[in-house]
């Protein structure tokens, strides 16, 4: 089976040398993909469009599936070559083709033509489309809306035949761009961002602040390879992970409520612009969009930007939420997606919508330099093919889901067990009904940025129960402690 790339509109806007670049872009990374398909794929370039020769045995469905997730092509038609220029051999070929699927059905035969022939493109239509309509039964012919279209690509050597067309991608081929850092959480939003940019064309590196322990860290790099498996393979890229536990510890303990998840993002575009900085990537990626939380105001994107020299660029800022998930939906990652907390849409109950730059600046004085400092330098930067490698092995996703539906949990605390009341504004914050039905129960308040540190010291003959309002922040910890070898803790969810 042969297959013709048709490219992108926009590249054949380009200038010559330029269009030229793209289109080797393109073939190579083509034939990148598909030869782990099939090994013997040969992929030919003509002047506005690529000619793809697959060996009789190849997986097809696999073949045209793969094109279509390669940025840069408009559409794929599966197409018959037919070494002939005699319209009785093309009409023979026709009626194999399509003569079947007549039955019942309008139709219409479409010819280009491309150099001079005996016949122009109207006689050819009209002598084929004319056999067709007499000898097999059908509904006519239809030219603006036929349910079997018929198109023949005549030039001076041959035609083409083609038997069925496919959507491509789009964009911009892989590589052609420079390249961007996507800061990845896992959620549909990140995902999708990094998505916009493959499409454009860019090698999109990730970025990944780990603060959900062992479990968060396998459902991030699960997001990242399939979206590297499935439309970037033909580039290696990177996967930078970050652990910024210690970070957002020191920033819940001393930066005021309202103004910790702006100061949280403004320490990882710090870390993220010196890696940009250090490998040379000209742009950050993030996944935000204007007002979809009420801390994502234009006011408290431009103080999060300061803290970066390196550009930020936002793909989805105007976008509503439902066009994200479904874009995440077709793109193969919603499932995935849906199954990764964002821990960082949990870290402030209050966030302030406005901040004030220098008030935020003069916050920032009260946090521990060298605490930052140290997670740059303990970053561990890995190639995308040996996070693969290490998800074969890693035990499956679990035990980090955000719950926001009440529901009693089937393992109910006893009253020998403890509840503990992670939320740092517990005092002033009123318990789940759920909860207070257990009020008589012990119960702590261990703020949980400190956890980590004092679970060590509590009685370990005993259960405990950790709680907060939406389960994200009682989950990280407990994954925390479940990796430190404590198994007696639980989350409370409610």
């Amino acid at each position: 089976m042969n297959y013709v790339v048709k490219l992108f509109p926009e590249i054949n806007l380009k200038s010559a040398s330029l269009r030229k670049r793209y289109i080797t872009a393109l073939q190579i990374n083509i034939h990148t993909i598909l030869s782990a398909i099939d090994p013997a794929i040969k992929v030919q370039r003509e002047w506005d469009r690529l000619v793809v020769q697959a060996t009789p045995d190849a997986d097809q469905v696999a073949l045209v599936d793969a094109l279509g997730r390669i940025p840069g092509i408009q559409k794929i038609l599966a197409v018959r070559i037919l070494d002939t220029l005699d319209p009785d051999l093309m009409l023979t070929a026709v009626r194999t083709a399509f003569g079947h699927q007549l039955n019942g059905k309008t139709f219409a035969v479409q010819v280009k033509r491309s150099g001079k022939h005996e016949f122009t493109s109207l006689d050819l239509a009209r002598r084929i489309g004319g056999a067709l309509l007499d000898e097999f039964p059908n509904r006519g012919v239809d030219l603006d809306n036929p349910q079997v279209p018929i198109r023949l690509e005549v030039n001076a050597k041959n035609t083409v035949l083609v038997e069925a067309e496919h959507p491509g991608l789009g964009g911009y081929p892989l590589g052609t761009q420079e390249e961007v850092l996507s800061l990845i959480s896992g959620g549909f939003d990140s995902a999708v961002a990094s998505m916009q940019f493959i499409k454009r064309g860019c090698k999109v590196h990730y970025c990944f602040f780990n603060l959900g322990g062992a479990q968060h860290a396998i459902g991030v790099k699960q997001m990242a390879t399939r979206l590297w498996q499935r439309f970037g393979a033909s580039h290696r890229v990177r996967f930078f992970e970050v652990n910024f536990a210690l970070v957002l510890a020191q920033i819940l303990e001393r930066i005021p409520v309202g103004n910790q998840g702006v100061v949280l993002k403004r320490s990882m575009l710090r870390v993220a612009d010196r890696l940009a900085q250090r490998w040379e990537i000209p742009a950050l990626v993030t996944g935000e969009a204007l007002g979809q939380v009420s801390s994502q105001t234009l006011t408290n994107l431009n103080a999060i930007d300061r803290a970066s020299e390196t550009v930020v660029l936002r793909p989805l800022v105007s976008w509503d939420k439902p066009d994200i998930i479904e874009m995440a939906r077709r793109i193969g990652v919603a499932e995935l997606a849906a199954s990764i907390p964002e821990f960082c849409a949990a870290i402030s109950s209050n966030p302030n919508a406005r901040v004030k730059l220098a008030q935020v600046e003069f916050d920032e004085k009260n946090l521990d330099a060298e605490i930052l400092q140290h997670a740059i330098g303990a970053v561990h930067y890995f190639d995308i093919k040996d996070v693969m490698q290490e998800l074969k092995t890693a035990q499956p996703l679990t035990g980090l889901r955000c719950v926001t539906s009440p529901h009693v949990d089937a393992n109910m605390p006893t009253t020998n067990d403890v509840i503990i009341d992670v939320r740092p504004d517990a005092h002033t914050r009123p318990l789940a009904p759920q909860l207070r039905m257990h009020a008589k129960q012990s119960m702590q308040h261990i703020p949980y940025y400190r956890i980590l540190t004092e679970f060590a010291e509590l009685d370990q003959s005993k259960n405990y129960f950790l709680y907060c309002d939406q389960g994200v922040m009682s989950s990280m910890q407990v994954a925390h402690l479940h990796e430190r070898g404590f198994s007696n803790v639980q989350v409370w969810r409610s």
